[in-house]
């Protein structure tokens, strides 16, 4: 199949680095989930797919936490995987298999959306389970104007997941001083996700 946008992640960051970055450890990851999806014959984008996602990113020796400031490539070298690198892996796997997953930004957090008929199932990539919004809206403490501004879970197309990874490299190319770079990369967070 055609790489998709944890491929295309990988390729921005290698692009800005002047370096491949995990692109081997990606693939290999998703191949991994792919083949256990597929042996499971579970129905794709049912919450049985979005929990052997999961459990294979546990045991293919991936922690799961909240990282300082890491690009996509650093997590998947480190092992240590956030809620950015998840979601790419998890929209990733669901393109392979033709789910058209939503991506959903809260505080200093992402998320997916997995389509439910005409609703969305929000889905928790670093714990692996469903949530509500309104376990999320709690969770984040989030202001009811933040929601209908539609800052914050509001879902967007999966490529606004790349609004994540130009924010993050952004923020590197700050602490290396790199000032130049880190706007150029603010620029681009904002074409992907305004809400960014």
């Amino acid at each position: 199949s055609k790489p998709g946008i944890g491929f295309k992640a990988l390729q921005i960051e290698g692009e800005a680095w002047e370096r491949e970055f995990a692109l081997g450890i990606f693939t290999n990851l998703v191949e991994k989930i792919a083949t256990e999806v597929c042996r499971s014959k579970a129905d794709v984008g049912s919450v049985k797919t979005l929990k052997i996602i999961h459990r294979t990113i546990i045991r293919e020796g991936f922690d799961i936490k909240l990282t300082p400031v890491r690009t996509f490539g650093d997590t998947l070298f480190a092992r240590a995987l956030d809620c950015s690198g998840l979601t790419l892996i998890y929209l990733e796997v669901l393109e392979r298999f033709g789910v058209e997953a939503r991506v959903v930004f809260g505080r200093d957090h992402i998320l997916i959306g997995v389509p439910r008929g005409k609703s969305l199932m929000y889905w928790e990539t670093t714990e692996g389970r469903s949530i509500s919004d309104l376990a999320l809206e709690r969770r984040m403490s989030l202001v009811p104007e933040s929601i209908t501004s539609g800052a914050y879970l509001t879902p967007y197309p999966k490529e606004a997941a790349l609004g994540a990874v130009y924010l993050e490299m952004g923020l590197k190319k700050s602490l290396d001083a790199e000032y130049a770079d880190a706007e150029k990369f603010y620029r681009k967070t904002v074409e992907c996700c305004p809400v960014l």
